[in-house]
């Protein structure tokens, strides 16, 4: 599905280490009822979701989306094998699960999409209101805007209208661990702030709101603290509902074109 250092799946739990050989399986997905995907579901939740999502969005620069268009797999049976094998060299590894639990995961992923279809507004109002409201500033559309947010190609295809509208108004309501933010003092009281992209005991690398990327050296700061709410500010109050409307009417448009 992805490729390079990027992985698909990568386990939450200690249940998949290492690389496991592929399983002999069936052409064809005999698992895919409601029960099943449930099932893959329960199974997906502890061993993927912190890294992948609840809802598969995945998390830009760390995981890639798995609802939208899949690379390097183009049938269940790819997944099938992807999820025994995992992908060598890379922090993939393969899931130890029966014949049985592995095509109630794939049943569960095949079920992401979007239910965007149904959303009312004037996308092209949407798309304008994004650019004025300084959206672009931080969110991007593939390669075109900022990088401090999700692509928001990746969020609409697996988010309903309920929920964009909740991210937009409180964005504090549902904040992963992956969105916290670093805010360091050095030593010359230089206040830096911005996204962590690497992290060890001794140093640490931050994406700040300006886009640049900085250095610093942990032992010789005056303080350091991981920042949990949303840098997003809220749109409650700022937007009306009909420009609401055509923000996610845009979103959805965006959402069609990732699958």
């Amino acid at each position: 599905m992805y490729s390079g250092k990027h992985w698909i799946l990568l386990a939450g739990l200690a249940i998949a280490v290492g690389v496991l050989p592929a399983q002999e399986r069936s052409e064809m997905n005999s698992f895919t009822s409601p029960a099943d995907v449930a099932a893959g579901g329960r199974l997906y939740r502890p061993l993927c979701s912190n890294c992948h999502g609840q809802q598969g969005q995945g998390w830009p620069g760390f995981t890639p989306n798995l609802a939208g268009k899949l690379h390097h797999v183009s049938t269940d049976g790819d997944i099938y094998d992807l999820l025994h094998t995992g992908i060598p060299g890379t922090d993939m590894p393969g899931f130890n699960l029966s014949e049985r639990e592995t095509w109630q995961v794939v049943a569960f992923v095949r079920a992401f999409a979007n239910d965007l279809g149904q959303a009312t507004g004037d996308a092209d109002a949407g798309a304008e209101l994004y650019r004025d409201r300084g959206c672009i500033n931080c969110h991007r559309v593939g390669d075109e805007g900022g990088r401090l947010g999700p692509d928001l190609r990746a969020t609409a295809a697996v988010s309903s209208p309920d929920a964009l509208r909740q991210a937009i108004t409180d964005p504090n309501r549902s904040v992963h661990p992956r969105s916290f933010r670093a805010r360091a003092v050095t030593e010359q009281g230089q206040v830096v702030e911005g996204v962590r992209l690497n992290e060890d005991s001794f140093s640490l690398q931050v994406l700040t709101t300006d886009g640049q990327l900085v250095s610093l050296d942990k032992t010789k700061l005056r303080s350091f603290a991981v920042v949990s709410d949303s840098p997003m500010p809220s749109y409650q109050g700022r937007l009306s509902d009909k420009e609401l409307d055509d923000v996610i009417a845009y979103l959805a448009r965006l959402a069609a074109r990732e699958q």
